[in-house]
């Protein structure tokens, strides 16, 4: 068992969203071990630490196939034309405990949802993006590498941040 402090992003972060490189390391979407919560995370440590030398606030892992599977600690949500996207759990990503709180309150207010494959450009052409998981909840992602992503002001993210956020009360 390892115990280590966690130290939780500035409150301003929650307004100005994190910005993610995208990691070398491709995540093998065949294998068994992609969609187990494991102690051995090795290589994400890795690509985040990475992340964070370059100035980063998190990493975004492509699979073999080159499609966004997650980031090195969150999962990858965007958002097109008022619909919610996120990889397919074939993709290679972890099926994160509150990504399926999104989905399930997408499903409740009726938002429309895709889970397919995505690629950077799609980040880059989509209105907004966010990540999420258990410890930060839902973190807008405002670029990745130099490339700013979407509108200036947050829609869904935010919608999303309030809905999470009221059902930790």
């Amino acid at each position: 068992v390892i115990i280590k402090k966690y130290n939780a992003p500035a409150q301003s972060k929650y307004r100005e969203g994190f910005w993610a490189s995208i990691c070398g390391f491709r995540q093998n979407e065949n294998s068994y071990f992609s969609q187990i919560k494991a102690t051995g995370r090795l290589l994400y440590e890795l690509e985040f630490n990475e992340a964070r030398k370059k100035g980063f606030d998190e990493g975004l892992i492509l699979n073999s196939s080159g499609f966004i599977a997650e980031g090195t600690r969150s999962n990858v949500f965007l958002v097109k034309d008022k619909q919610l996207l996120t990889p397919h759990l074939s993709c290679g990503c972890l099926d994160g405990i509150t990504r399926g709180v999104i989905l399930d309150l997408a499903s409740q207010y009726k938002i429309k949802t895709y889970k397919g494959n995505f690629t950077i450009q799609d980040i880059y052409n989509c209105d907004e993006a966010f990540l999420t998981n258990s410890l930060m909840g839902v973190m807008p992602l405002s670029g990745v590498e130099k490339e700013k992503i979407g509108k200036a002001k947050p829609g869904l993210t935010k919608f999303f941040i309030d809905k999470y956020n009221s059902m930790l009360k």
